[in-house]
């Protein structure tokens, strides 16, 4: 990432600007969609919780609602999984 970053800023000064310029804030909830190839598409809630002992260290809880097509696909995907070890 930083070798682009340096390649990017030797060419443009518009780009050295931006991102100079830009205030980047941490995200710290939110929601994350994946795509797995077996159930397709997931969605996770998340929260991200620093520890007051150590800011570097992070907790990071993912949430599926009861009931979601999310919930419903981890479910399948479970039964898969289990499927596939008893033989």
């Amino acid at each position: 990432m930083s070798s682009l970053v340096g390649e990017l800023s030797a060419k443009s000064e518009d780009f050295r600007r931006l991102w100079a310029d830009h205030p980047v804030k941490e995200k710290t909830h939110g929601v994350k969609r994946l795509v797995h190839v077996a159930v397709g598409e997931l969605e996770f809630g998340y929260e991200t919780l620093a520890l007051p002992g150590d800011p570097d260290q992070l907790l990071v809880a993912h949430t599926v609602p009861r009931g979601s097509a999310t919930a419903d696909r981890l479910a399948l995907l479970v039964r898969r999984m289990a499927g596939a070890g008893a033989g």
